[in-house]
């Protein structure tokens, strides 16, 4: 999502969260190398639920939220996430992806924008 409340454009927005899964991703490879297991995959998820919002029809595409959301904004965007989308959802394709990457791959990242390709289920 973007920052409404300070006019944060989308690609703002998105610059800001790959910056910042990178940096988790980087964080939890590191740790994994280290051995420290538990704390590599709790890194890792921080990063990943990032990339797993963008799949969320109340996250998709950077949509504009703030810190004075009315109740019915609130309403909405809970009720938008609290089902699962499905095995063959934009969801669990991303999860998918980046968890293989994580555990079987020592390639780095692609350069481009990681949300780049997340379309929202």
């Amino acid at each position: 999502m973007r920052n409404r409340d300070v006019g944060q454009t989308v690609d703002q927005a998105k610059g800001l969260a790959d910056a910042f899964v990178r940096k988790q991703f980087d964080l939890a490879k590191q740790l994994l190398s280290a051995g420290n297991i538990k704390e590599a995959y709790y890194q890792f998820g921080i990063g990943l639920h990032t990339l797993q919002d963008a799949t969320s029809p109340a996250h998709g595409g950077f949509q504009p939220w703030g810190d004075h959301v009315s109740p019915g904004e609130l309403v909405t965007h809970i009720a938008k996430e609290l089902n699962y989308p499905g095995m063959k959802s934009n969801l669990q394709r991303v999860t998918n992806q980046y968890l293989d990457w994580f555990e079987n791959s020592n390639q780095p990242l692609p350069k481009e924008n990681l949300f780049n390709n997340i379309k929202h289920d």
